[in-house]
């Protein structure tokens, strides 16, 4: 399998500037390959949301944190996602597939949504943190997930 980085110079989470291009360019070359595994290297980066696509692997490594923006804007357009169990159109989930199959989200890293009683917890208009709707083979393993 081959595995694209997610990028050489990561934004770290000091950063103010929120630049997810670098994750979604190695998630479009993993698929345009006919797969692979996008590895986000140790460190604590700032990303929007990430659309995953047919087998590609996201692979969190040992001490990489991805920080999920608390900025509402950037998880539009509406996707169909699920809010208590019913499919509705809202914001896209931090990690969302649609149509897809043998996906994969692996590693000892952690996703952060950044969730406190300011951001999130409080907007029930936010469905799920991660949303794999009618796709095929799905993996999620090792993953931690925090304040999401």
């Amino acid at each position: 399998m081959r595995s694209y980085r997610r990028s050489s110079e990561p934004r770290r989470t000091s950063s103010p500037i929120l630049d997810p291009r670098a994750i979604h360019a190695a998630i479009a070359a993993g698929a345009a390959a006919g797969g692979g595994r996008v590895v986000v290297p140790t460190g604590s980066f700032v990303t929007g949301p990430i659309v995953l696509k047919s087998k590609v692997n996201l692979h969190l490594a040992d001490g990489a944190t991805l920080a999920f923006t608390r900025n509402p804007t950037v998880y539009l357009p509406l996707v169909l996602t699920c809010w208590e169990g019913v499919e509705v159109l809202n914001y896209s989930p931090f990690i969302y597939a649609f149509d897809q199959t043998d996906i994969a989200i692996t590693g000892s890293g952690t996703l952060d949504g950044q969730a406190s009683d300011t951001y999130w917890w409080p907007w029930r208009t936010i469905g799920c943190s991660v949303r794999a709707a009618s796709c095929g083979p799905t993996l999620f393993s090792r993953i931690a997930a925090r304040t999401s």
